[in-house]
């Protein structure tokens, strides 16, 4: 006898609404985005052409310097090239599908704990959070830091199911190896799962001590393994290790992708100084100002709420162990991201997508809980109206420094606000029998609309990077794409390279600049090797004067393109080298320091 689906009891019907939705927002009009992070799309057009650039992660075909970042991220990309061709949709794949993989993972940790309806809601938060739209259509490596971040929780969870340690050792490998993703970053989640464990009194989620020590030596050694053969190998026979100021790969773990983005560095400091438009000062209400709050800020006090809501209800056994920990865990997990995007000295603004899987799912369980028919009794309905408070002021604040320019967002709003008040009061305000229609149609009828009025102004939010594209090399959403250092997706550098191929004699190095820029679409545009003299900022010492000087006594190079004022700022050595021993092709020029210079410098 054949049985019936259990669509309702599978999540069928949820799983695809969201793989839909998700894969809508990421793939649409994907291939306006161009390369998007140029830097990063020269460094995997180069680790394409050798083993050895691969494993070392090569910004340049030569192996002259890395990229800043470890290589599990770009060895996806990698792979993305050489399956659909070298091509910016194919440098975007991997983190596209990551974000359409995390929206089902995140449904799935939640069904198992607080059913379909919270767990769908949540996938919708998570899945038309801006800034999550804005990442996943880019190149930079944030999306798949956040799925890595989901499996671990789900593989914890499968540990607490069945107490096999297997789990729990598939929790660490996880992490490790997100931490070869984007190193530290991955380490956000570790103090939530750290508390979380010692603040529920199930044994489930109380891993023995033999146990945990083993999975701190697997997450050590998964994490440390790519560190550790770089740091064996000689450096002349690899890259230099970008970013890492001494060629040490533990540096750049610990504190250029570490410590540094939480106290600062000689490097960040510079770079924010260039973009002090992008994060704003830190202090408290960082995440609510203009600068970040529309990119990710939206529910962040309603999942706030709905976290110390939820902690009283299980202190009444109102919550599974189960579900009490997922609370628990993803309340650190928030506190611990909000703390370090407050105050924490450098980020971009593609990092806050840490945030989103705990805001996603604090909130869904919360509003659900809320807004449920069997919430009538006095806490549910407080919050219920707390709830759409903080997320009608929520969205007002977001939306205020806009409305000058974009009018129709205030009448939106009030739009939007309208028809929520008066479906809400209908939900809450009136009384009707348990087999009414009003009852069973109409009140879960108006509960949806006052919940999905929340979810429109940040889908407008994420719509834009689609339309307009999402800045490639600093991706973000909202209205400012139109304006604020919008990047081409393609240069015109032809007049460039004509010059330098007619004084290129086939040297090792097809040209020298001080730093990414614009080696990174000469490597795009020419595949030739192009040496990036300070690596990513220009700041890294990978050579002196008397190596480059070397360096062209034996012929290895002959020409040098950079910007004058930030070689006088950087490296004053390199410039006056260049002004005393190599001819300037655009002469009477090179005293105007607001000027990229082009140096031949012929082997004496």
């Amino acid at each position: 006898m054949r049985t019936k689906p259990h669509y309702k009891k599978t999540g069928f019907i949820e799983y695809g609404v969201l793989v839909a939705l998700s894969s809508l927002f990421v793939f649409l009009n994907l291939s306006q985005e161009g390369y998007g992070n140029t830097y990063y799309a020269a460094g995997v057009k180069s680790m394409g052409v050798s083993w050895k650039n691969l494993f070392f992660v090569s910004f340049d075909p030569s192996g002259f310097v890395s990229l800043d970042k470890p290589p599990l991220g770009f060895w996806l990309q990698t792979l993305g090239t050489k399956l659909f061709g070298f091509s910016g949709w194919a440098l975007f794949f991997p983190q596209a599908i990551s974000h359409v993989l995390s929206t089902c993972l995140l449904f799935m940790i939640m069904k198992q704990a607080f059913g379909k309806r919270p767990a769908f809601l949540a996938g919708l938060i998570f899945c038309l959070t801006p800034i999550n739209i804005a990442t996943a259509r880019n190149n930079t490596t944030d999306s798949l830091i956040v799925l890595a971040s989901l499996l671990a929780m789900r593989f914890f969870q499968l540990y607490a199911e069945t107490m096999k340690d297997k789990w729990l050792y598939t929790f660490a490998v996880t992490i490790g190896l997100g931490f070869n993703i984007k190193m530290t970053q991955i380490f956000l989640i570790l103090p939530a799962f750290l508390l979380g464990n010692f603040l529920i009194k199930d044994p489930a989620y109380k891993p023995k001590v033999s146990s945990l020590i083993i999975s701190a030596v697997i997450l050590c050694f998964v994490s440390s393994i790519w560190m550790v053969v770089v740091k064996i190998t000689p450096p002349q026979q690899r890259p230099f290790i970008g970013g890492s100021m001494n060629n040490d790969p533990f540096n750049l773990a610990l504190y250029y992708n570490g410590l540094d983005r939480i106290v600062g560095n000689t490097q960040l400091e510079a770079l924010q100084v260039s973009n002090p438009a992008e994060i704003g000062n830190p202090g408290l209400l960082r995440l609510f100002t203009k600068e970040l709050n529309g990119q990710i800020t939206w529910f962040i006090p309603i999942s706030l709420l709905s976290g110390f809501y939820l902690y009283s209800l299980y202190r009444k056994k109102d919550c599974s162990p189960a579900g009490f920990w997922l609370v628990i865990v993803f309340g650190i997990w928030l506190i611990t991201c909000i703390l370090f995007f407050s105050f924490g000295s450098f980020f971009h603004r593609h990092y806050l997508v840490m945030l989103a899987p705990p805001i996603a799912i604090l909130s869904g369980i919360g509003i659900e809980k809320s807004f449920s028919t069997k919430s009538d009794a006095s806490p549910g309905k407080i919050m219920s109206v707390l709830i759409l408070l903080l997320g009608w002021g929520t969205s007002w604040l977001i939306i205020r420094p806009f409305i000058v320019e974009y009018v129709w967002m205030k009448t939106l709003f009030w739009i939007i606000f309208l028809p929520s008040v008066l479906s809400f009061g209908f939900h809450k305000l009136f009384k009707f029998e348990k087999k009414s229609f009003a009852r069973n149609v109409l009140q879960p009828a108006t509960s949806v609309l006052s919940i999905g009025m929340l979810l429109i102004m940040p889908t407008i939010w994420a719509i834009f990077p689609l339309i307009y594209g999402g800045n490639g090399d600093l991706p973000f959403a909202g209205p400012e794409v139109l304006t604020w250092n919008h990047l081409p997706k393609d240069v015109d550098i032809e007049p460039l390279l004509d010059m330098i191929y007619a004084k290129y004699d086939r040297e090792k190095y097809y040209l020298a600049t001080l730093d990414y820029n614009p080696a990174d679409w000469i490597i795009l545009k020419t595949g030739l090797p192009v040496m990036a003299i300070g690596g990513f900022y220009g700041t890294d010492p990978i050579l002196t004067v008397e190596d480059l000087a070397a360096e062209v006594h034996q012929g290895n190079i002959q020409l040098f393109f950079l910007y004058e004022k930030t070689a006088d700022e950087l490296r004053p050595d390199l410039l006056e080298w260049l002004h005393q021993n190599c001819q300037s092709l655009y002469p009477g020029s090179s005293k105007n320091k607001e000027f990229f210079q082009f140096y031949h410098c012929q082997n004496k």
